[in-house]
């Protein structure tokens, strides 16, 4: 079985890689499909460097590997939404496009985001939410999870599409709110800063959920006995069913360090689009059998463990 992975270097595309090493699948090739920065060398996978953005690329590269299962995780969380269409989209029609081509009989997994569900009044939010998403970058994974979809209805491929929400674990950066929060107390820990500056209210709430936890959905979906009937054409909430308020994240960092972080005042003008969102995950309970098993305390201990050893 050939496993292609896109987006190998990026912060979920590690730790997918990783865990697929750990399995020890018999007869398995990994393919981790990266664009500039080539990840660390892991044990039973090969590195293959590919601009997803170039059709011509992409060809080649499903061709000369020819995958069995796909695992797509290439994309941008910032930018122009020129950009974010490009690398969210477009690179999405590439690599599906291309799998038709090689008239691929597979499964595949196309990852987009709880940022499509935008704001659902505090209600949970399962699959059949609308979607109505408040930023550039949701409107990217919209367009990409709706191509993802269509290429099941019309072209008959194996894929799904799963939503993760609020992705934390080690070796997060800062792009992300608790990476970025992490990065600040670390400043302050060093006295290169005083203050932690938020850019949400400390009321908002997320639901969290560990990235390890997100790439054992991801395998159990695509490993799923009944994946053609169960799975194809689909969409899965990845979350912990959980909702905490930033203010929780800053308290925690705190009793994980032992000491305060004086927090800088907030911009009360400002307004939270999504002052609220939590998952329902009913359906992959039910369907996979799949629950998280990290709570969050342990998560940003573990992501203030990893940055410590990086420092």
């Amino acid at each position: 079985m050939n496993i292609l992975v896109t987006g190998a270097s990026g912060f979920t595309g590690r730790h997918m890689i990783q865990y697929l090493s750990g399995l020890d699948l018999p007869e398995t090739h990994v393919a981790g499909i990266f664009h500039s920065t080539r990840p660390q060398a892991v044990p039973q996978t090969a590195f293959i460097q590919c601009d997803l953005r170039n059709l011509k690329e992409t060809r080649s590269m499903v061709a000369s590997f020819h995958p069995d299962r796909v695992i797509h995780l290439a994309g941008v969380n910032r930018g122009t939404l020129e950009r974010l269409l490009t690398d969210n989209v477009v690179c999405t029609q590439n690599l599906l496009g291309s799998l038709v081509r090689d008239d691929f009989r597979g499964r595949i997994l196309v990852t987009g985001s709880s940022a499509e569900y935008g704001y659902n009044a505090g209600v949970p939010i399962n699959e059949k939410t609308p979607l109505k998403p408040v930023s550039d970058y949701g409107i990217s994974k919209v367009a990409s999870s709706l191509l993802s979809l269509r290429y099941h209805e019309v072209e008959r491929l194996g894929v799904c599409v799963a939503r993760p929400f609020n992705l934390i674990g080690p070796g997060q950066d800062d792009t992300l709110v608790c990476g970025r929060i992490l990065s600040q107390v670390l400043k302050v820990n060093s006295g290169q800063q005083n203050e932690i500056f938020l850019h949400s209210p400390l009321d908002s709430r997320r639901d969290f959920i560990d990235v390890r936890d997100a790439v054992r959905a991801y395998w159990a979906i695509l490993s799923h006995a009944m994946f053609e009937n169960d799975c194809a054409g689909q969409v899965f909430n990845i979350g912990s069913g959980r909702d905490y308020p930033l203010s929780r994240v800053h308290d925690l960092f705190e009793k994980i360090f032992r000491r305060s972080y004086p927090l800088a005042p907030v911009n009360t003008s400002s307004i939270d689009p999504v002052p609220q969102q939590v998952s329902d995950t009913d359906f992959i309970r039910r369907t996979i059998g799949w629950c998280p098993g990290t709570d969050l305390e342990t998560s940003l201990r573990d992501m203030a463990r990893w940055a410590g050893s990086e420092q």
